[in-house]
C-alpha cells in the first residue's frame, strides 16, 4: 500500500504488538539493517529516562558499533564467540538487571509494574530513573548453541518483561524450534527476511512466503500472532545515521549501565588512591568486578586491628 510500517513494541493490553519479538533472515538478506533501524528510530524519539538498550552480538558487533555513543545504550556486548567466559558475564549482567528492577519496584511501595513506578516518579522526581529496556540479541541461535542455559534467562525475561519494562528482540539466521522450549510463546511478532528454505520460512511464519522474497536485502514479512504476514521493505538508517542521532548523542544523561566492560589487564594504583577516602592502615590493592550487581570498585584491605595480617600466595610468574 506504500504506507509506513510502524512497530509498536508495547504490550497487547496497551495496543501494541510486543513486548517481545523475533527477526530471522539468511546471510545476505539484510537482517542487521532492520535492527539498526529499530534502535536508531527509537533513540531519536525516546529520551534516556524513557528507554534504554542493551545490544548483544555473539559475533563481531559491527551492526551496533556506531550506536554505542547513544546515551540510551546501557551496554554493548560483542564478540562473545572469541571468549565464552564473556557469555557467562553477559548472562550475569542481564540477570542482575532483572533483580535490580524487581528490587526498585519492591523498595518503592511494592509496586506491581513499571507503569506504577513511572507514575510514582512523576510525583517524586528524586526516584531513580527506570526506563524501558530493549535487549537486542544478534545471532542468538549461536549464543544458545554455545550456552544453552541462556534460554532460561530469555524465558524469564519473556515471562516478567511486561511488568518490568524489559523487551526482547532476538535475531538469528535460522530458527531452531527445538531450542526455544517455550520461549516462542512469548514472541508475539516475527520479522522474517529471505530464508534458506521454504521449511525455515514455515517454521517462523507458518507459510513458505519468506523463501520466495526477492534477493534484494531488506525485503521482509511481519507476522503478529495469528494474523497473515504483511510484506514490507526495511528502512535504511545507515546513510543518515549521523544526522539522525547527532542531537541525541549530546542530549540527556546516560542511562544506568547494565554491562560494564571487563577489567583491564593492567590496573594503575594512582586512580584507586584518589577514588575515595581511606582510613588508617587501609590500602586499595585492586578492583573487584561484580557483573551480577553491575558494579566495579576498589578492593581495599584494612590492616588495622587484630585481623590486620596478610598472606600472599602464588605460583611462580603469577605476579
Amino acid at each position: 500500500s506504500g504506507d509506513p510500517l510502524v512497530l509498536d513494541l508495547k504490550e497487547a493490553a496497551a495496543g501494541g504488538i510486543g513486548p517481545h519479538g523475533l527477526v530471522v533472515g539468511a546471510t545476505g538478506s539484510g537482517k542487521s539493517e532492520p535492527l539498526r533501524t529499530i534502535v536508531a528510530g527509537l533513540a531519536a524519539t525516546h529520551p534516556p529516562d524513557q528507554l534504554a538498550f542493551v545490544l548483544v552480538d555473539f559475533k563481531g558487533g559491527a551492526a551496533f558499533a556506531d550506536l554505542a555513543r547513544v546515551p540510551q545504550v546501557a551496554g554493548l556486548i560483542t564478540n562473545l564467540q572469541s571468549d565464552l567466559s564473556m557469555v557467562d558475564r553477559a548472562m550475569a549482567a542481564l540477570q542482575g538487571e532483572l533483580v535490580r528492577r524487581q528490587r526498585l519496584l519492591h523498595r518503592n511501595g511494592n509496586l506491581p509494574d513499571l507503569q506504577s513506578y513511572t507514575a510514582r516518579r512523576a510525583l517524586d522526581p528524586e526516584l531513580e530513573p527506570l526506563p524501558h529496556l530493549l535487549v537486542v540479541v544478534g545471532e542468538f541461535g549461536e549464543l544458545l548453541a554455545a550456552r544453552p542455559e541462556f534460554l532460561d534467562l530469555f524465558t524469564a525475561i519473556g515471562r516478567v518483561g511486561r511488568s518490568l519494562g524489559m523487551h526482547l528482540l532476538l535475531a538469528s539466521q535460522r530458527l531452531d524450534e527445538g531450542r526455544l522450549r517455550g520461549l516462542d510463546s512469548h514472541l508475539r511478532f516475527r520479522i522474517c527476511l529471505r530464508t534458506f528454505s521454504a521449511a525455515e520460512s514455515t517454521s517462523v511464519l507458518g507459510v513458505p512466503d519468506a523463501y520466495h522474497l526477492p534477493a534484494a536485502p531488506g525485503a521482509a514479512l511481519l507476522k503478529v500472532d495469528a494474523a497473515p504476514p504483511a510484506r514490507f521493505t526495511a528502512a535504511l538508517a545507515s546513510p543518515d545515521l549521523e544526522a539522525l542521532l547527532g542531537g541525541v548523542i549530546t542530549a540527556g544523561r546516560p542511562v544506568h549501565q547494565v554491562w560494564l566492560p571487563p577489567l583491564a589487564p593492567a590496573i594503575a594504583l594512582d586512580p584507586l588512591l584518589r577514588s575515595g577516602a581511606l582510613g588508617w592502615l587501609e590500602v586499595p590493592v585492586g578492583v573487584v568486578d561484580r557483573p551480577l550487581r553491575q558494579e566495579q570498585g576498589p578492593l581495599v584491605l584494612d590492616l588495622s586491628g587484630g585481623a590486620g595480617h596478610l598472606a600472599v600466595v602464588g605460583a611462580p610468574r603469577t605476579g
